[in-house]
């Protein structure tokens, strides 16, 4: 009888631990008072503090990812093209070209926020959740003195009513130095 109520025991903590982790995490992302503000050295934003930082990275193409957060259920990413890699990137309309952009079949529809424009849209990924899942993304694009900034927000799909406001916040908040 001792083992069955210590196997008891030990189950209902290990449940209430792992439900408190997820409680934790979703109020985290969507309760503004557990957000931290990042003073990195090209901008500030706002985001949650149970993001994790991640590394930064580079692409053929001259995409240089400056900052990269994250938890296990949303994310925050920064990356910028400097205009000597590409000097029409200085003059383009951003409005525009998400205009004219199609991604995953599905025409863009740009939205001015702050001195830039978003776009949502989904796909399926595994970059942020490292598991092949549908993904809803928020990207911000911006033009800086130096580069075009671009700015994502992300969250499983099925997550978006939960965290979508939140989501805009943090892209709200973003600014360039």
């Amino acid at each position: 009888m001792k083992k069955v109520i210590t196997v008891i025991v030990v189950l209902l903590c290990f449940a209430a631990g792992f439900g408190a982790y997820y409680y934790k995490t979703d109020y985290s992302i969507t309760n503004s008072s557990q957000w931290h503000s990042l003073n990195e050295s090209e901008f500030s934003a706002k985001i949650p503090k149970t993001m994790e930082k991640g590394s930064s990275y580079s692409t053929s193409t001259g995409q240089q990812g400056i900052a990269s957060y994250s938890n296990s259920k949303a994310a925050f990413s920064v990356s910028k093209i400097s205009y000597s890699q590409n000097e029409a990137l200085k003059d383009m309309d951003l409005k525009e070209y998400l205009s004219n952009l199609k991604i995953n079949g599905q025409k863009l529809t740009p939205v001015a926020i702050n001195d830039g424009y978003y776009a949502a849209y989904t796909k399926t990924s595994k970059d942020f959740f490292n598991e092949d899942t549908e993904i809803y993304m928020v990207e911000a694009m911006y033009q800086g003195d130096d580069a075009l900034y671009s700015v994502t927000v992300c969250c499983r799909l099925s997550d978006r009513k939960k965290y979508e406001s939140s989501m805009m916040e943090w892209l709200d908040s973003f600014k360039l130095k």
